[in-house]
This record gives C-alpha cells, structure tokens and sequence, in this order.
C-alpha cells in the first residue's frame, strides 16, 4: 500500500514538471514571435530545453531521493512499531502469566486449607469414635460386673437362707429330742 502511495506521488510530480514546462515553452515561443526573433529561436530554445532537461533531470533525481526518504522513514516507523507492539504483547504476556501463577498459588492455598480442615474433621471424629467405643466398653464392664456382683449377693443369701432353715431345724429336731 505503501508503495502505491509512493508511486502515485511521483506520477504526480512527473505530470505537473510535464505541464509547467509545455506552459513556459508556449510562452516562449509567443514573446519571440512578437519580437520577431525567429532565427535565433532555434539555438537558444536548444540551449534552453537542454538546461531545462538538465534541470528536470536534477530536480527528478531530488525528487526521486526524498521519495526514497520518506519509504525509508516511513519504513523505520513501522518497524519501531512492530517492535513496540511486540514489546507490549510480551510484557502483557508476562503480566497475565503473573496473575495465573498467583492465583493459582490462591487456589492451592486454598485447597490445602481445605485439606486440613478435613483432616482435622476426620481426625476428630475419629477420636469421637474411639472414645464413644471406649465408652461403650467400660458400660460393659460395668454391666458384667454388676451382674456379677448381684449373682453373687443372691447366691450368698441363699445360702445364708439356707443354713439358716437348716438351723432352724436342726434346732427344733433338738427340741423334739429333748422332749
């Protein structure tokens, strides 16, 4: 696109040279034909048209030498701005990269937060657990050794009972015997 506008720009200038020139020979040619200087007119307007050409030709080259300037500048500007774009993406690139990385350390914090809380849940219920069946144990010891124990009573007081009527009639066979 560049080069079209370059090409335009010079095919422009070549048309105005072209036209200020034809404009200057008429004129010429019309001031000599009222003066009447027909004779010498050829040589001086060789001579004129040669430096004229001479001219042109140096202008041309002037001209074609800042055209290729401007490509060049025109041509270092955007390759500044590639390399500023460029510039920007990569830094962009490393900032957004950043915030991934810290919010990713975010998340881990996160979960390992969780983690523990969890651990800790179980590790509780777990000590809930132990301690309930420890609970659970020592009922049942009481149990057996209540029941032991009433076995037991009920037993020795049977016996006692029974050692008593025993005793007892023992005591009133003696009686029948001393009577």
């Amino acid at each position: 696109m560049e080069d079209q506008t370059v090409h335009a720009d010079l095919k422009a200038i070549d048309k105005r040279k072209n036209e200020e020139e034809r404009r200057r020979r008429r004129r010429r040619r019309r001031r000599r034909k009222k003066e009447g200087e027909k004779e010498e007119e050829g040589e001086e307007e060789k001579k004129e048209e040669k430096k004229e050409k001479k001219n042109g030709e140096k202008k041309k080259e002037k001209e074609e030498k800042e055209v290729e300037n401007k490509e060049k500048k025109e041509k270092e500007k955007d390759e500044e701005e590639k390399k500023k774009k460029k510039e920007r993406r990569r830094r962009k690139r490393k900032r957004r990269r950043k915030e991934e990385e810290k919010e990713e350390e975010k998340k881990e914090k996160k979960r390992e937060k969780k983690k523990k809380k969890k651990k800790k849940k179980k590790k509780k219920k777990e000590e809930e657990e132990e301690e309930e069946e420890e609970e659970k144990k020592k009922r049942k010891r009481r149990r057996k050794k209540e029941k032991r124990r009433r076995r037991r009573r009920r037993r020795r007081r049977r016996m006692r009972k029974k050692k008593r009527k025993k005793k007892e009639e023992e005591e009133k066979k003696e009686k029948k015997e001393k009577k």
